[in-house]
């Protein structure tokens, strides 16, 4: 060792003494008075916005540990219109080498913001590269975020309660692959039986000439009400608030119209709200549709085989008396005289639909089994086991009672609905 000058040793000491604490004190304090600004969860938020497409506000950004944020009072608009779209007390964000994982104990989504937030995922699952991510939920609430809790329940509280439904243990995640990649969410409709597990996955295949988006659901034994998609498939709204879905389905949207196949039991089917509207009439009672297998092809049904059950309820006369003539149904006895409706207690059928045409079976047990609809005074059933013409079903919905121009709104919607005449002769 080379003897120093005392002076020389002080200055090497106060050096030392200011580049190994002083000045990495007065980092740290700088740090936290940038991140403690007024504004810098205004600088936060914008960040977010930018990443998300969302407008995003937040009352506190903190960093409790080196790659984790807390996000405190987090809220998701509507960058068009500003209406909320989603809310939580806080969310922590962990950033990892290979993925990003977010987590939050609870939050409330507005339904009406579904399809904006997959469209989101959509279009993220489009790029070529993307970082992992995970997402985990104790409890998700949908419910309505523009109307005030007070006011929803005094003045409307049964229109509340319908739109409020809630999830639990929710998981989703985002993964990328050299010929694709793909989006996914599980989750229970009930905290107590966790186990049985409804999972959605939308892939983006890219293997092909043609890059395609397939989406799908399996609802693992759950039954899962239909009213919590309706904002992402507007036509389920029309089954009504009590109907139910278990099963698996597979759809591939294009521009040309949605694909896809299916099979599983709609429970609580609601008739009246279905086609109890035609000519104001009343077609009432709840329906169990059993559908062993359905072919969808741009948006209208190829094949379907699937067993309807329904009762009890009304069925107007007018549209008896078009199945009558349309669906070759044979009635013993006859309504009550001046009745615009007949009470039945049992509608039910195996249908089997296909470009060929329709084949209906009566499947009524009990005193009249094998019969299409029974009442009190009267009972339906075929005159031939004949395959009918589709049409035949469009014209039993419509108002004229035939299948000609001009049809009702509702026939017309069935009509895009049901398969085309196959070419080809029935074998």
């Amino acid at each position: 060792m080379f003897p120093l000058h005392e002076r020389s040793r002080k200055r090497i000491c106060r050096a030392g003494f200011l580049a190994l604490c002083i000045l990495p004190t007065l980092g740290v304090v700088a740090w936290c008075a940038w991140h403690a600004l007024p504004g810098r969860h205004l600088a936060v938020a914008r960040e977010l916005s930018a990443i998300t497409q969302f407008e995003v506000s937040l009352e506190e950004a903190s960093h409790p540990l080196p790659g984790t944020t807390h996000y405190h009072n987090i809220g998701l608009f509507d960058p068009e219109t500003g209406r909320p779209l989603a809310r939580t007390a806080m969310v922590k964000q962990t950033h990892g080498e290979q993925s990003e994982i977010v987590s939050a104990a609870a939050l409330a989504l507005d339904p009406r913001g579904l399809p904006m937030l997959v469209e989101r995922v959509v279009e993220s699952l489009r790029e070529a590269e993307g970082s992992t991510m995970r997402v985990r939920l104790d409890r998700l609430t949908l419910e309505p975020l523009d109307v005030p809790p007070a006011r929803s329940a005094a003045s409307d509280g049964h229109a509340a309660r319908r739109n409020v439904a809630t999830l639990f243990d929710i998981q989703c995640g985002t993964d990328y692959f050299p010929d694709g990649a793909h989006g996914w969410v599980r989750f229970a409709l009930d905290a107590e039986t966790a186990a049985q597990r409804v999972q959605v996955r939308v892939l983006r295949d890219r293997s092909g000439t043609s890059p395609a988006t397939v989406v799908e659901l399996d609802t693992g034994g759950a039954e899962l009400p239909c009213s919590l998609a309706a904002p992402l498939w507007p036509a389920l709204g029309n089954l009504g608030t009590q109907c139910r879905f278990q099963g698996k389905l597979t759809l591939w949207p294009s521009p040309q119209g949605t694909s896809g196949r299916f099979e599983g039991t709609l429970s609580g089917v609601d008739l009246g709200q279905l086609v109890g509207h035609t000519l104001g009439q009343r077609l009432t009672g709840l329906a169990q549709v059993r559908i062993h297998s359905a072919t969808l092809y741009r948006g209208r049904l190829e094949e379907l085989d699937a067993e309807i059950a329904a009762g009890p309820g009304e069925i107007p006369l007018q549209m008896l008396a078009a199945g009558l003539q349309w669906l070759d149904l044979a009635a013993q006895g006859m309504a009550a005289e001046g009745a615009s409706t007949v009470a039945y207690q049992q509608l039910a059928a195996r249908v089997l639909l296909d470009g060929t045409g329709l084949a209906l079976t009566g499947a009524c047990n009990g005193a009249s089994p094998g019969a299409v609809l029974v009442s009190d005074l009267l009972s339906l059933r075929r005159k031939t086991e004949a395959k009918l013409p589709v049409a035949a079903l469009t014209a039993v919905v419509n108002v004229r009672g035939d299948s000609t121009l001009p049809l009702s709104r509702e026939a017309a919607s069935l009509a895009r609905l049901l398969p085309l005449p196959s070419t080809k002769p029935a074998r």
